[in-house]
């Protein structure tokens, strides 16, 4: 899902999450206070100065400790749940399993879906007799791992602009996910039009479209089945123009964004409150892929709002904190 991180989303977009640079790194940073300017010292600096004054050799005395606190203001990545959500993406087996369970469970709904001439996964679906089958994915952490473009930005400890992030895309060097390309190549095998409908830039079309071929994903020469986001991050309306040509008879995608327009601008209770109306659709007709990174599900917690790391993070705990309170 990518073409909202700055200049991907992703849906989302990759189809979605803008990241600024964090603060310089604090030595003994002792939580998230309101604001950078009430951090505190820490544990180091308090033992400090709690020390007697040395009378021989002071400088060799407190070499020790200035290089210290010279190694914690040195530049780096910033921690935070970031590290922690990519390196699972990369590197959890439980990741490639669910991303491989994800792909069986399609597989099975297809077949349903292809038996039953009036199935749809489509909320925007109108009439479907007569129409050809289609599937609709989304690309970045659904059918593509593009994950190395945010462990990319985070290892800096800034984000990529748009030129560098464009060069990225054009690299064309993001990988299937686990089960991607088997599930797609079947699809396709069984006369169903894969539709990649991703909130990538325009700008990336071509580049977008040789990687899903380098993928080994199934592509039409008589139809463009890559989809890019031009005026809008909203999937509901390049949906409906799909639906208006083919019988969509499942969605795949890694955000809500990628299922129904409903999610977009609401909190994450009245998202939860979406997911829990549709629970039918689930693993019937939508199939969901892990991305706890980033998307539309990130950008819920901090009501929207774009917001540097270290401000996203603050306000990140501050719901983490209150999501216990109301239990």
């Amino acid at each position: 899902m990518q073409a909202g991180r700055t200049a991907v989303d992703t849906g989302s977009t990759s189809e979605g999450c803008r990241r600024t640079c964090a603060p310089p790194r604090r030595c003994g940073y002792s939580g998230f206070p309101g604001t950078p300017s009430t951090w505190q010292a820490g544990p180091i600096l308090a033992r400090n100065a709690r020390m007697p004054s040395l009378s021989r050799k002071p400088s060799l005395r407190l070499l020790p400790a200035l290089l210290l606190l010279g190694a914690c203001a040195a530049p780096g990545p910033p921690a935070g749940s970031d590290l922690d959500a990519l390196l699972w993406m990369r590197t959890a087996a439980e990741h490639d399993a669910l991303c491989l369970q994800a792909f069986a469970v399609a597989r099975a709904a297809l077949d349903r879906a292809l038996a039953d001439s009036t199935w749809t996964a489509c909320l925007e679906q109108g009439d479907v007799q007569g129409k050809p089958p289609a599937i609709i994915v989304d690309i970045d952490e659904t059918v593509l791992d593009s994950t190395d473009l945010a462990a990319r930005e985070l290892l800096a400890g800034e984000a990529l602009d748009a030129a560098a992030t464009q060069a990225w895309f054009e690299q064309s060097a993001s990988r299937p996910l686990p089960g991607a390309r088997d599930f797609l190549q079947a699809a396709a095998a069984r006369g169903v039009t894969v539709f990649y409908v991703t909130n990538r830039s325009e700008a990336a079309l071509e580049a977008t479209r040789r990687n899903v071929e380098l993928a080994g994903f199934p592509l039409r020469d008589d139809l463009q089945t890559v989809i890019c986001r031009t005026t809008t991050s909203d999937k509901g309306p390049r949906r409906a123009a799909i639906a208006a040509q083919f019988r969509v008879l499942l969605l795949l995608g890694d955000g809500g964004g990628d299922f129904t327009s409903a999610m977009a601008q609401r909190t994450p209770a009245e998202r939860q409150a979406v997911a829990a109306e549709r629970s039918a659709f689930w693993g019937e007709r939508w199939i969901v892929l892990p991305n706890p990174a980033y998307g539309d599900w990130r950008r819920a917690t901090v009501g929207w709002k774009e917001m540097a790391r270290w401000e996203r993070e603050i306000a990140e705990r501050k719901v983490l904190e209150e999501s216990l309170r109301g239990r």
